[in-house]
């Protein structure tokens, strides 16, 4: 019987990974109903519930769970599922116990840490959610450790020191990481940071930069310690204050000469448009939406699209028809692209490196954000502490055109 238990739970796992959650729920099922009770598929079940956003099934199936008496691991995984479901209904001090009785349960588990500190972190509690967020980046800290003979710093004084910044994470997160580099200099004697080629002529300019380097060129002995760009605010004492959100990137003159378009002569909004980020990425398939999503927008009178869109989707630009014009092949890297944002008057993006770019350029940007979003985004405000020009619109569910509805009110009210 285990065994045949164990046969519906993979099913149903492969089928949860493929995002086919409708048949991950009725593996599970089958195998209740021919095998009885179990914590396993019980949890499964209640996995699949929360990816269709049955919250109030997904709960009940964690308490059944729990009431069997499963062993730590299974139980971890139940507190966590539970938490995350609670949370999806506004049962925020309740989540959080299941979150604190999941790291009780599994202390050495990664996961039950990780959604604790996107618990704490929605709610804007920062300081107390920054060890658990950092759990989110463990492979990429070993890797780090063990590619370095130097030691991590890890707040102490490096007065005098050399300190290398490397980062292993999305394009996005290096932008949003960027404001902490002059405030790390004025600790330090000398700051080198690993930068890719798409980033560097945009970065080059930053203040506390001393040097820019490819990734994997610095030799040891040209700095004293290391420290990972996403560790940064966790170790320069970042609490969420909306003092913080001031611009920080500046565009060179020769590329605002080159990206320079004539002046707007029929009254019209210009507004930059990314609707997919990292197709690789493992969230992609919840945060990205499609452009026939976006069609609704391109009826608003008033408006003169540009799409900002780049990588493996640029090319559907070219079929939404003549209200968004496609980006202009000549982009190759983040300061070609933010010479074109700084002449927009408003950027539409989902969660991708671009709304980013907006942000720490200080152009208006709205954020469309699917209903359980990335911890750094606080879910219940339309404010952001980490962008002044930010705002943030939540999608009540994981469908997209809600969202979009509420987008084109608002330009319509913008246009009028």
């Amino acid at each position: 019987m285990l065994r045949q238990n164990l046969d519906y739970d993979d099913l149903a796992r492969l089928c949860m990974e493929r995002g086919r959650y409708h048949l991950a729920l009725e593996a599970c099922n089958i195998g209740l109903t021919q095998h009885g009770r179990d914590p396993g598929l019980l949890t499964r079940r209640a996995q699949a519930h929360d990816a269709l956003e049955n919250y109030g099934a997904a709960i009940a199936d964690c308490k059944a769970a729990l009431r069997l008496n499963p062993p730590a691991r299974v139980g971890a995984i139940v507190q966590t599922t539970l938490a995350l479901a609670l949370e999806s209904i506004d049962q925020t001090a309740v989540a959080l116990d299941a979150a604190r009785a999941a790291i009780a349960l599994a202390p050495n588990d990664v996961i039950p840490h990780c959604a604790y500190g996107n618990l704490l972190a929605w709610h804007g509690q920062l300081a107390a959610a920054w060890p658990q967020v950092e759990c989110h980046w463990i492979e990429e800290r070993i890797r780090f450790q063990h590619r370095f003979e130097k030691p991590e710093w890890n707040g102490e004084d490096i007065s005098g020191r050399r300190v290398l910044v490397v980062h292993a994470q999305g394009l996005g997160d290096m932008i949003q990481m960027a404001r902490y580099l002059p405030r790390l200099r004025s600790l330090a004697a000398h700051v080198t940071l690993e930068c890719p080629p798409v980033l560097e002529p945009l970065l080059r300019d930053v203040p506390g930069v001393d040097v820019i380097a490819r990734p994997g060129a610095v030799l040891p002995e040209a700095f004293d310690v290391f420290v990972r760009m996403m560790s940064l605010p966790r170790l320069l004492g970042e609490t969420g204050s909306l003092e913080g959100r001031a611009p920080y990137l500046t565009i060179r003159p020769e590329y605002s000469r080159r990206w320079q378009r004539p002046g707007r002569s029929d009254g019209a909004l210009r507004v930059g448009l990314v609707w997919a980020g990292n197709p690789f990425h493992s969230l992609d398939r919840w945060r990205s939406i499609t452009l026939r999503d976006c069609a609704p927008l391109g009826a608003i009178d008033g408006i003169r699209w540009t799409s900002l869109q780049v990588g493996p989707r640029a090319n559907e630009a070219l079929e939404a028809g003549p209200w968004l014009a496609p980006c202009d092949r000549a982009v190759e890297d983040f300061a070609d692209t933010a010479a074109i944002v700084a002449q927009l008057d408003l950027v539409i993006a989902v969660d991708t490196a671009v709304a980013h770019l907006a942000g720490a350029l200080g152009v208006p940007v709205w954020l469309l954000l699917r209903p359980r979003p990335d911890w750094r985004w606080l879910r219940k405000c339309e404010y952001t502490p980490w962008y002044r020009s930010m705002r943030l619109l939540h999608a009540r569910r994981r469908a997209w055109p809600e969202a979009i509805d509420e987008v084109a009110s608002r330009l319509r009210a913008l246009t009028a």
